[in-house]
């Protein structure tokens, strides 16, 4: 897990969890809006991490395989001399 994704959880703990020094219980239907909150947000982070991930990859592939073109296309114009 990335730095940046480990902060982004910890945020949203610090979001849901009580104030310091305060002391309370919560219902049955406090508790799953807390868990699925928290579910939601922490897929939302992987999700968008791995995006940014996909995006760099198929990026450097591009990058990759147009070198690549440029590299056969030389190679072709010194054959043909």
């Amino acid at each position: 897990m990335s730095e940046s994704m480990q902060k982004q959880i910890d945020e949203v703990v610090d979001e849901l969890s009580p104030i310091r020094g305060q002391i309370g219980i919560l219902t049955a239907h406090e508790l799953r809006s807390h868990l699925r909150t928290a579910a939601t947000k922490g897929t939302l982070i992987g999700w968008a991490g791995a995006e940014r991930l996909t995006s760099t990859r198929y990026k450097q592939d591009y990058d990759n395989l147009a070198q690549h073109c440029k590299d056969l296309e030389r190679e072709i114009m010194e054959l043909k001399r």
